[in-house]
């Protein structure tokens, strides 16, 4: 059972056209892994809706007695074989046209490549959208949901038409739901070096950087303000009579790194103290899920998936319409 995304078949460098024809050969590349990112996803959605995963009306999750938990919470009173992929879904498409456009643009005259991380592209997601489908892969049947909202509420702050005792509603948002939707995890892709400059960008480093300091319980790091509403939304919700644990995924630095570096030591304390969880690394299933997981999506996901090969086709340029480069995915002889 394939546990990373590195499992997965690579492209059939005989029959892969190289990029390098393209007027941006390094969006271009970067538009191929979109296109077989959106391939597996659109696999799993296509292998979900089979007969064979049609789960009975009695494999729910029970759903919360309060309405209004339950207009805000739907995904986890669906059958245990769905998995809600529609936001995940669209933003791999949206990030399809992105480097589709960019693909087929030279790039700019006044624009230093060298100034640019390397391998990077401007204003692309992937990555991080990459990240999130590696712990899809690694938690296997379990997940439930993939960029999912949840909502919580707060009171209202004072002004600006605000009451008092007046309670708001906010929404955050989810990047897995996993463990049948009783854990919540957010993903962190990024690098040691690259979240050091963060923090020193959000003027948070100088305060991390003594050990003794730990006091501090002002937060401004942008992933830390949506963990604090995730865990606001934990104390509203019932997940078959259970709260949801909230997670923090990291997948570009190891536990080693994070132990060893006194500002990301301090920073990862931080976050436990809110509590929620910090793994570092794609994860991987619970013992309950590998023993009931069988012959899951997963597997037929892996299965179909190693049955295809991808390459650039030809550019296609439909009428009145930017050109888009093809992803040709056929079935390969059996073997």
């Amino acid at each position: 059972m394939p546990r990373s995304i590195d499992s997965f078949p690579s492209p059939d460098s005989s029959r892969s056209s190289s990029p390098s024809g393209y007027p941006n050969p390094l969006a271009a590349a970067h538009l191929l892994r979109a296109q077989q990112l959106l391939h597996k996803v659109e696999t799993l959605q296509h292998i979900l809706r089979s007969p064979k995963y049609a789960a009975p009306t009695s494999n729910t999750l029970p759903s919360p007695t309060d309405e209004d938990e339950t207009k805000e919470s739907t995904w986890y009173a669906a059958p245990i074989s769905q998995v809600e992929l529609r936001h995940f879904h669209a933003a791999v498409k949206a990030e399809v046209n992105l480097l589709s456009f960019q693909a087929h643009s030279k790039p700019k005259e006044d624009e230093d490549p060298a100034k640019a991380p390397a391998g990077t592209i401007s204003g692309s997601n992937l990555p991080f959208l990459e990240s999130v489908w590696r712990v899809v892969e690694a938690e296997g049947p379990g997940v439930r949901g993939l960029r999912v909202g949840v909502g919580y509420k707060e009171p209202a702050a004072p002004g600006n038409g605000g009451k008092k005792g007046k309670m708001v509603k906010r929404r955050v948002e989810v990047d897995v739901i996993s463990d049948g939707g009783r854990r919540w995890t957010k993903v962190l892709g990024t690098t040691k070096e690259k979240l050091i400059r963060e923090l020193s960008l959000h003027n948070h480093a100088d305060d991390l950087m003594p050990e003794e300091d730990e006091e501090s319980e002002e937060i401004e790091h942008g992933i830390l303000r949506t963990l604090k509403g995730l865990v606001r939304a934990r104390g509203e919700t019932w997940v078959g009579y259970l709260r949801p644990v909230v997670e923090l995924r990291v997948l570009g630095i190891s536990a080693e790194e994070a132990e060893g570096d006194g500002i990301l030591r301090t920073y990862f304390r931080q976050v436990r103290k809110m509590g929620v969880e910090v793994g570092f690394g794609a994860g991987g299933p619970t013992e309950k899920e590998q023993d009931q997981s069988g012959e899951g999506w997963m597997e037929d996901l892996h299965r179909e998936c190693s049955r295809r090969t991808y390459h650039f086709g030809p550019p296609l340029q439909p009428d009145g319409a930017r050109p888009v480069a093809v992803l040709d995915c056929t079935v390969s002889p059996p073997s």
